[in-house]
């Protein structure tokens, strides 16, 4: 499947007693593969927030956390939506590939400004957890321009990954030592449990299925390995209200999510321990997540364990 047939992800929030959400579901499972959905399906009932927030207002659509489509929604109007989301991705891939001088200039612009004291608090963080004299081998996702090399103490190895073609040129340059993969965060290549850190800045709010990212992660780390993340989030109060009115538009012309979650999906996956904190006025979030290790001698037990990660986690 080539990038521009990547199916879109759509999660119908329904309750089993409402008519309108099976016929709904029906419809749209029949168009999936026209269409070029991943259809998942949430019962309200199993989690008392969506309960909440759903439960007068089913059938509920989110396509790709981009539009939320709330009663009454037809199967046109998340045709319609899926649709703009494609032409948002695609836009989102030329500024990246036809554009990329132009998004390294306004990144470098905004990493003088802003970008790099964030990137070094991110780091000081990192290395209170993980001592940097300690051997550790790391992949860094959507690396872009690789700005956070300053950052990595001599011990570790560093592997560089991102999805476009046009950043090795640059990488060449600047960092001729650093190894470079180019590679998709959906699916990334690397075999099981290859690595003890996973990091990714400024990735999350671009990425196409944020599911499907974590299991990426969560495949390649070592147990007890470590998954940081900084990223843009929605504020609270009126700057989320800012964020999501501003939310298409941002999107067309920058290609990623101002008011993204991040923080609250992630920590809703089990198979990590998660710790996350808000800088900014909660509009930036920075986290760590802990891939939750199997039992002394059961299966799966490869590579390294750091069992004073966590230890050391709780005492930040």
């Amino acid at each position: 499947m080539t990038r521009d047939r990547r199916p879109v992800l759509v999660r119908l929030y329904e309750d089993e007693n409402c008519r309108l959400c099976e016929t709904l579901r029906v419809e749209l499972t029949a168009h999936a593969e026209s269409w070029g959905i991943a259809l998942e399906c949430v019962d309200i009932r199993t989690d008392p927030r969506l309960l909440r927030r759903y439960a007068t207002r089913v059938p509920v659509i989110e396509v790709e956390g981009v539009y939320v489509l709330e009663a009454p929604v037809s199967p046109a109007d998340v045709r319609r939506a899926v649709r703009q989301v494609r032409r948002g991705y695609r836009r989102q891939r030329r500024i990246y590939d036809t554009h990329w001088r132009w998004v390294a200039r306004l990144e470098s612009a905004w990493d003088r400004r802003y970008g790099h004291r964030w990137r070094r608090r991110w780091f000081d963080s990192i290395l209170q957890v993980h001592p940097p004299d300690r051997p550790l081998r790391c992949l860094e996702l959507a690396v872009g321009a690789g700005r956070n090399r300053a950052f990595y103490p001599a011990a570790w190895t560093v592997i560089w990954m991102d999805a476009s073609t046009l950043w090795p040129a640059v990488w060449k340059r600047q960092a001729p030592g650093v190894p470079a993969v180019i590679g998709d965060v959906h699916a990334l290549p690397f075999r099981d449990a290859c690595f003890d850190l996973v990091l990714s800045s400024f990735t999350l709010c671009a990425v196409w299925n944020l599911p499907r990212v974590v299991d990426e992660v969560h495949r390649v780390l070592r147990p007890d390995g470590a998954w940081w993340w900084l990223d843009h989030v929605r504020g609270p109060g009126l700057t989320g209200w800012v964020q999501r009115a501003v939310r298409s538009l941002w999107f067309a012309v920058l290609g990623c999510f101002p008011d993204r979650p991040v923080g609250a999906w992630l920590q809703s996956d089990p198979r990590f321990r998660w710790q996350v904190r808000s800088l900014w006025g909660g509009v930036i979030q920075t986290g760590v997540g802990v891939k939750a290790a199997e039992r002394d001698g059961g299966p799966g037990m490869t590579g390294r364990r750091d069992h004073g990660a966590s230890h050391r986690l709780s005492r930040q």
